[in-house]
Formats: structure tokens, C-alpha cells, sequence
């Protein structure tokens, strides 16, 4: 299952901030809009006049996996210049600003930890980016969408916009894929796609199928697009995941994280193994974002993998990185590569376990395992 997350961010003319996100791993969909005003679907031309106070902006919807929260503004701040007023370059209005619009606290917790680390490092004057909380987006006129693809001719796009892209790759090049943009504009990946699709057209031409078969002809694409996605973990870094959402708490109880589901691949058959993950900690003076512990399951799932190490490698990331008092994992699953072919037992289940710090004390780990087994009402 894909946990999608959505920022609202606006840096000057959303042709620009559009093109630049589009173009980003991990956006999996982009919208140029208004936000931040006080009229309801406001027209360009309404907009452009100051008197709705809306922002040109883009609502941005992203595989947290993939790109971060974090990530994603450290290219916004990147792109724009956030210590001018109401300005970018010769683009002047309000609708011009620079501003954030967290959807949750964690999101507002990131961005004002960025820009004090961003104030201090980056940026000799103020930084003005507006930080508030999210507002009604109206989506702009069809005109406005795709506009730097369809005109990057145009001199505004070639004098403002496809610097700033080239600008970008420059410094944030693990952050692009070899692009390309399909007939309905949508920002597809092109990298290794083509290699993994002649590999898999050979395989099903010697296991005895007509690649041109009505049915098949799309296959090998369809399962090179699925094999990325499948182990799409190896491009992931799971201990940043955890540090983009990291906060000072004095809590110091148990923290239980049950039921999370995975699907990862055998990598002895390929072959699926899926089930449910139950993690725990206690916190050192340090909480991390509840939703994180789930996508790192998913980061180690998402690669070729034996259940047993894939328990251990969850189970040291959290304990590596948010250094707690103890860890718990315990992971159930079954596996095809069992019950499709082999032994063919239909019904078996494999568990595994890991055990760090306070955990390996006979009481917690007791109360742990007789917390993910019960049902609270």
C-alpha cells in the first residue's frame, strides 16, 4: 500500500514552481492553484490584481518513501529567494510571496526547523517565507497547467524557468530521473525501464509465450514497472525517513506500532512474502513522527529479501537512529514460495523476532507481546 502525503508551497509564479516539482522523484501528482486568500475560485486575472490575497501556488501530492517532506522544501527554498518581500526577480505582488501551508504539526515542526537551519547557514538576510496553516486551494485555469512542457520555448520559460532547472540538477541530481512526458504531459520515468523490458520480453519468449500476443504485448513493460516499484527500497535512506521527523519529548513509556502491513519479495524465488509487522520503543528523549515507523517497514520490504534479516535491519535502523532506551520487532508473514510450489503448505506462517535495550529485560518484552495480541476497545 502507497501512504501519500500532500504539501501546499508558493514561491512566485507557479509556472516555475510547477515545472520544478515536476520533475522530482517521488511527485506522484502536481496541481498549479491559488491559495492563501479570501475569495472563492478566484480568476487569474482576480488574482493578479491583489485584491484576493491569494498566492500563486502548486498543491504537491508525494510518495513520503521516495522524496521527504523535508526534501521537498530544501528544493523550494533552493528555487525561489525567500528574503524578498512579495517578490521574485522582476515578478512583483503579493501573489508573488513566499509561503508554506503545513497540512499537519509535523509538517510545520519540519519547515521551521529548516528555515532556522537555512537562516543560519544559507541565507544572509531574513528569510519572510510565510509558514501557516493550510488554506482552501482553488485550481488555476487549464491554461496555466503544463505551461513550461507546452511553451518552454516562450523567453520567460527559457530566460527564468529552464535555468532554474538546470540550476537544480546541478546540485540535487540524485533527486531527478531520465524523464520524458507522455502524450497526457505526466512526468514518467525512463531509467532502466527499457533494459528491465527487453530482459523480461526475452523471459516470456523462452518459457514458451508469443510476446505478440494480444494479452502480452504490454506485459514486459507493466513488470518492469512493477520490479522498480517492488524494490523501489534500495533508493530509499530509512535512517533520514526517521531523522525528517525526530522531536525532543521527555515521554517515556512504551510506544507500540502494531499491524503494520508489508509485501516484500523471497530472494531465493522472487516470489511474494507479505504479512504484518509490530514495533515498539521507548522513547530516549527523543519521539519520532508515527507514520515514519510504517514507511521504514516498507523501505527494507521493498527490496529482495529473507524475513529474517529484514526483521533485523528494521529493528537496528530505529535503534541506530533514535537511539532509544529499547527496541521491539516482531514480524508475521507468509510466504508463496511455500505454499505456491515446494512444500505447498498452504497455511503456514513464519514469525520472527528482534529484541533491543530495555527489551531483553524479561518484564517488557512480556508486556510488549501481550499488548500487539490483545484488542483494546
Amino acid at each position: 500500500m502507497i501512504f501519500l502525503e500532500t504539501a501546499y508551497i508558493a514561491g512566485g509564479c507557479f509556472w516555475c514552481t510547477e515545472a520544478i516539482f515536476q520533475r522530482l522523484k517521488g511527485v506522484e501528482e502536481l496541481t498549479s492553484g491559488y491559495i492563501g486568500g479570501s475569495v472563492k475560485n478566484p480568476s487569474y486575472r482576480e488574482v493578479c490584481s491583489g485584491r484576493t490575497g491569494h498566492a500563486e501556488g502548486v498543491k504537491v501530492v508525494f510518495d513520503p518513501q521516495i522524496i521527504s517532506y523535508r526534501t521537498l522544501l530544501t528544493v523550494f527554498f533552493a528555487t525561489h529567494d525567500p528574503t524578498t518581500l512579495n517578490r521574485q526577480g522582476n515578478d512583483v505582488g503579493t501573489q508573488y510571496r513566499s509561503s508554506i501551508f503545513y497540512v499537519n504539526n509535523e509538517q510545520k515542526q519540519i519547515a521551521e526547523k529548516l528555515i532556522l537551519e537555512l537562516q543560519e547557514t544559507t541565507f544572509d538576510d531574513p528569510i519572510v517565507t510565510d509558514l501557516v496553516a493550510e488554506m482552501p486551494f482553488y485550481t488555476a485555469e487549464e491554461e496555466h497547467h503544463n505551461y513550461y512542457n507546452d511553451h518552454s520555448e516562450q523567453s520567460y520559460c527559457s530566460f527564468v524557468i529552464s535555468p532554474k532547472i538546470q540550476k537544480l540538477k546541478q546540485n540535487y541530481l540524485h533527486l531527478f530521473e531520465n524523464i520524458m512526458i507522455n502524450e497526457n504531459f505526466n512526468i514518467e520515468s525512463t531509467s532502466l525501464t527499457t533494459e528491465l523490458k527487453a530482459n523480461f520480453s526475452e523471459i516470456i519468449s523462452l518459457l514458451g509465450e508469443n510476446i505478440e500476443r494480444e494479452g502480452l504485448v504490454k506485459t514486459p513493460e507493466r513488470v518492469s514497472k512493477a520490479m522498480k516499484f517492488l524494490t523501489s527500497g534500495y533508493e530509499m535512506d530509512p535512517k533520514q525517513i526517521l531523522e525528517s521527523a525526530m522531536f525532543k519529548e521527555d515521554y517515556n513509556e512504551m510506544v507500540i506500532v502494531k499491524d503494520i502491513e508489508f509485501y516484500s519479495l523471497c530472494e531465493h524465488h522472487m516470489l511474494p512474502f507479505f504479512g504484518k509487522a509490530h514495533i515498539a520503543y521507548i522513547p530516549n528523549n527523543h519521539i519520532v513522527g508515527l507514520s515514519k515507523i510504517p514507511r521504514v517497514v516498507d523501505v527494507f520490504a521493498r527490496r529482495l529479501q529473507v524475513q529474517e534479516r529484514m526483521t533485523e535491519q528494521v529493528l537496528d535502523c530505529i535503534n541506530e537512529t533514535l537511539n532509544p532506551q529499547g527496541v521491539a520487532v516482531v514480524i508475521e508473514a507468509s510466504h508463496l514460495c511455500m505454499m505456491m510450489r515446494g512444500v505447498q503448505k498452504q497455511n503456514s506462517s513464519t514469525t520472527t523476532s528482534g529484541f533491543r535495550g530495555t527489551f531483553k529485560e524479561t518484564d517488557t518484552r512480556n508486556e510488549f507481546l501481550k499488548l500487539i495480541n490483545s484488542s483494546l476497545t
